[in-house]
């Protein structure tokens, strides 16, 4: 990505600074892992099917197995040298084992289709966490109404005091509506 002095060479700076440098530096969060299990899976459906050779698929699981260990990316600064993460990989693989071996790693995938993967990848992993996280929550209240069962409090409707009820089951109306 040549930039030439008078801006008019794709990438503009503006562009790189305000929209490939944060993608870059967001990708340092949430992408890496999923590219290195999206590459992995990949390869090793591109060598059972006969797709790559067994060495050459050898040869590109020990790169990418060097590249996961060795590049820490987020000591990486953006400097415009490649657009994100998938790029950076793409340029090591290319420089370890040449263009011919590297190049059979993105054989039979677009970039569009490890995009979505990554997005379900990682949107799956949130969701796992939140439904953790509310699970958590649920089992808490269960045992709070449980230990408040017999504390009496005043029940509400339309801001008047209404009957009496215990917190307890207070509680396991909260517990009935985040079930459902």
């Amino acid at each position: 990505m040549n930039q030439a002095a008078d801006n008019t060479t794709f990438p503009n700076d503006v562009y790189k600074r305000t929209v490939l440098e944060p993608l870059f530096n967001g990708a340092k969060a949430h992408y890496v892992e999923p590219v290195s299990a999206i590459n992995r899976a990949h390869l090793v459906m591109l060598v059972d099917t006969g797709i790559v050779e067994t060495e050459a698929g050898r040869a590109i699981a020990r790169a990418l197995r060097s590249i996961d260990d060795e590049i820490d990316l987020s000591t990486l600064e953006y400097t415009g040298e490649y657009e994100d993460y998938f790029f950076l990989v793409e340029s090591e693989l290319k420089n370890r084992l040449g263009v011919d071996v590297a190049g059979a790693l993105h054989t039979g995938r677009s970039r569009n289709d490890m995009d979505h993967t990554i997005f379900k990848m990682v949107l799956r992993e949130r969701a796992d966490t939140w439904l953790t996280q509310a699970n958590q929550l649920v089992a808490t209240l269960i045992s709070k109404a449980t230990t408040e069962r017999d504390t009496l409090i005043v029940a509400y409707t339309h801001g008047q005091p209404a009957q009496p009820t215990t917190f307890g089951h207070y509680l396991s109306a909260i517990i009935e509506v985040m079930l459902h």
